[in-house]
C-alpha cells in the first residue's frame, strides 16, 4: 500500500537503521541499483531467502526490520506470511503497520500504527492473532486509499499443506 521506498528512506533518514527485506529482480543490473540506491540512503537490504538468518541479528542490532507484510517471502516459507509475527514473539520486538501514501497535493502523508503483540504461550495461536490483527489494519487502509494498492502477487501461493480445501487459493 503507497510507496515503501519512500517509506523507508523517511525513516533511514532520520537516522533509523532500516534493514529491508526485498526479493531479487530477476535483472541483475535493476537489481544492483536498486540495492546500491537503498544503500545510499541508509537502508539495508536482506533478500528474502536470507531474512530467517539475517533479521534476527538486525533486531538485535536495533534496527528496524521492514518486511511488506503481505508477501509471501522465499526465506519466511516456513512461517507462511507470519513473519512479522514470529519475530515479534521471537525477540520482543513491536509490529508497526507503516504506510506512505501519496497526498492530492503530491506530498506524501506517512502513517505508522503499533499492532498489538499479546503472547499467552499458545506460540501458533499468538502469530495468528497478530497476523490478523495486522491484516485487518491493512485491510482498513486499502478502504481508504485502494486507488494505491497495487497486488500482483499470490500472497499464498505456498500455503500449510493442512489448509482446508475451502481456505486454499482456487
Amino acid at each position: 500500500l503507497g510507496n515503501w521506498e519512500f517509506a523507508g528512506a523517511y525513516v533511514a533518514a532520520r537516522g533509523v537503521p532500516v534493514d529491508a527485506v526485498a526479493r531479487g529482480a530477476a535483472n541483475k543490473l535493476f537489481e544492483a541499483y536498486l540495492t546500491r540506491t537503498r544503500q545510499e540512503i541508509g537502508m539495508e537490504v536482506i533478500h528474502d531467502k536470507d531474512a530467517v538468518r539475517k533479521a534476527p541479528r538486525a533486531l538485535r542490532e536495533n534496527h528496524l526490520v521492514a518486511l511488506v507484510a503481505d508477501h509471501d517471502a522465499l526465506g519466511l516459507a516456513s512461517t507462511f506470511v507470519r513473519g512479522p509475527a514470529v519475530f515479534a514473539l521471537r525477540f520482543g520486538a513491536p509490529v508497526l503497520l507503516m504506510i506512505c501514501v501519496r497526498q492530492p497535493s503530491g506530498k506524501y502523508a506517512f502513517f505508522v500504527e503499533p499492532v498489538e503483540v499479546e503472547s499467552t504461550g499458545d506460540r501458533e495461536a499468538d502469530v495468528d492473532a497478530i497476523v490478523l490483527r495486522y491484516t485487518n489494519m491493512l485491510e482498513q487502509k486499502v478502504r481508504e486509499y485502494p486507488d494505491q494498492y497495487f497486488w500482483q502477487h499470490r500472497r499464498w501461493r505456498r500455503q500449510p499443506p493442512d489448509t482446508p480445501p475451502h481456505l486454499r487459493e482456487p
